[in-house]
Parts: structure tokens; sequence; C-alpha cells
């Protein structure tokens, strides 16, 4: 499933700012995740420390949503704007080495060429697959 990369395995609300600790057998993964976090209507992103942790000094934030840097794809929001916690233990879930093709559209133009426009997995021009 596109966007499910992460599991919530823990929330809860906290004092104050964000707190989002990511938990993974292989502690190289756990470096420079992306995390975005919407202030009304404005992204502010911060990325997880060598030991997956992330701290954000914000009174509020409307979402958050998690990418991993060797796995770019479909981000996961792990907040919404319904959910008031500000404190997350999240784990990688196997499908994080999976790529979702989802919007992502492919035109055949010949036996050998197929292409495709700029998309959020590879935002290149003129994208051509050839077949060799």
């Amino acid at each position: 499933m596109p966007g499910k990369d992460f599991t919530i395995k823990n929330q809860s609300k906290q004092k104050s700012g964000y707190s989002i600790q990511f938990e993974e057998a292989d502690k190289y993964l756990l470096k420079d995740i992306l995390c975005i976090f919407f202030v009304d209507g404005k992204e502010q992103q911060a990325f997880s420390d060598e030991n997956g942790k992330v701290e954000m000094a914000l009174a509020h934030c409307d979402s958050i949503c998690v990418q991993h840097p060797f796995y770019p794809d479909i981000m996961t929001f792990i907040k919404k704007s319904e959910n008031d916690n500000n404190n997350f233990i999240l784990t990688l879930n196997p499908s994080l080495v999976q790529v979702s093709f989802k919007g992502i559209m492919f035109r055949r133009e010949n036996d050998k060429l197929i292409n495709c426009p700029p998309n959020y997995f590879i935002p290149l021009e003129n994208i051509e697959f050839i077949k060799q």
C-alpha cells in the first residue's frame, strides 16, 4: 500500500513540542528520515539524527508526514489535524523497500520505447525507457 511505510507503535501527548522516535534493528536506516510538519498551510522540515530522533519546538501543527531517504515513495502521514498527540514512536515497515507507481502515467510509444511525465518518484523531464 502506498503511503504505509511506517507504523505508529505508540503515540501520546507530552507537555510541549513534537517528538518522533524511529525504531529499527538496522541502525543505519535511522538517520536522515524526512519529517514534514504542516503548520497553518506552511511546511517545516526536520531530519532524524543518527539515533532516529526528531524534536521540533512547535506549539501546534496540523499534520505530520515522513519519508525515508533511501526509499523515497509516497509519504506516510502519521498525524492528521484531528489527532492532538505530539509524541510518536514509529517502526519501519518491510514495504519501505517496495516502490509504488500509483498516479504515475506510462505511455508506450512503440515496441522499444516507454516514456512518462515528471512525477513524485522521478521529477525529471523527458523520461524514456528504451528496450535493448
